[in-house]
């Protein structure tokens, strides 16, 4: 009998969505606009395992403005947040699925609204983590192209034991350390929920695959905790990579779809054949304490002493970036 694998991830997307995103069709418009403003905005391709509906969604800095979606019968809407919606002058009748042909015919109304609601996102959305997340997904760097941006990794079954797994792992070496200054994680400062959501999942020339955590470089105390938040997810996405046989046919079909629409940059698109994986940390431009680097050096130092539970796992990198995700010296 064969056992299914109890975690899922795959989002690659209809192909009549990649069509309608290329160049010359009207809502080529969206990824117009992102190659303009590369430092702030995003497009990203979405789909859920198994179910019909995907879509594409551009990004000002951390939040979504437009999702334009593709369901049965290959009939297209839009959607957005309510906050985005009243921002721009949204339709209501663009939400309802027709025919892509009458959702081009309307486009021009569409660009005029994403005009106006990418004036009006609050700056939070922008400032900090979301110019690091717009700037590893610009296209701009050497060395890695970019195939999701919070990537989540779905569960079947097993959820709990199998997030308890990695977490206690972390756990237990950090306990080992016998710290005992305040700041460090442990009985005084249990860790928090780690979630499942990875900031960036990218390719590097080696057909490696990097999870990406991506930090300001204004943010110490997320900075120095950053080492156990990308071990936990390289422990997630390694066990996905064992768990399914076709797990390097979803991420090379989900880089060549970001590839095709001008996405991700030219390179290496291929991964290995059961993929590397290699926990990231990349600080955005800007200094950063002396305070944050010796306690993310001592995080790190510790799990570094701590085997993996997956193998096949990379030692930490760590990458400071400049203002267009370009690698400089740390």
């Amino acid at each position: 009998m064969t056992v299914k694998p109890s975690t899922y991830y795959d989002r690659r997307v209809q192909p009549a969505l990649l069509d309608a995103l290329k160049p010359g069709r009207p809502m080529h418009s969206l990824i117009e606009r992102r190659n303009l403003d590369r430092h702030t905005l995003d497009v990203q391709l979405r789909a859920l395992p198994g179910r019909t509906p995907s879509w594409a969604s551009l990004y000002v800095g951390l939040t979504s403005v437009l999702d334009v979606v593709v369901g049965a019968g290959e009939r297209f809407s839009l959607r957005a947040h309510a906050t985005h919606r009243r921002a721009g002058g949204f339709d209501p009748a663009w939400s309802k699925a027709r025919p892509l042909a009458e959702v081009e015919a309307e486009w021009a109304a569409v660009d005029d609204y994403l005009r106006r609601a990418i004036l009006k996102v609050d700056s939070r959305h922008i400032a900090r983590e979301g110019v690091v997340h717009a700037a590893l997904c610009s296209g701009s760097g050497s060395g890695y192209r970019v195939v999701d941006r919070e990537a989540v990794v779905g569960f079947d079954r097993d959820k709990e034991s199998i997030c308890a797994e990695f977490r206690d792992r972390i756990v237990k070496a950090l306990a080992a350390a016998d710290a005992m200054d305040r700041w460090w994680p442990g009985p005084a400062r249990p860790l928090g929920n780690l979630g499942t959501g990875l900031d960036i999942l990218a390719v590097d020339d080696r057909g490696r695959l990097l999870v990406i955590e991506a930090k300001p470089a204004d943010a110490p105390a997320g900075i120095a905790l950053a080492p156990i938040q990308v071990r936990f997810y390289a422990e997630l996405f390694s066990r996905w990579c064992r768990e399914h046989v076709n797990a390097r046919e979803i991420l090379d079909g989900m880089l060549r779809q970001r590839i095709e629409l001008g996405l991700s940059g030219a390179g290496p698109s291929r991964f290995t054949a059961l993929p590397v994986v290699v926990p990231v940390v990349a600080i955005g431009a800007g200094e950063v304490s002396p305070t944050a680097r010796s306690r993310f050096h001592q995080i790190a130092d510790c799990l570094a002493d701590q085997p993996t539970v997956e193998a096949g796992i990379d030692p930490l990198e760590v990458w400071r970036l400049d203002e267009h995700g370009g690698r400089i010296r740390p």
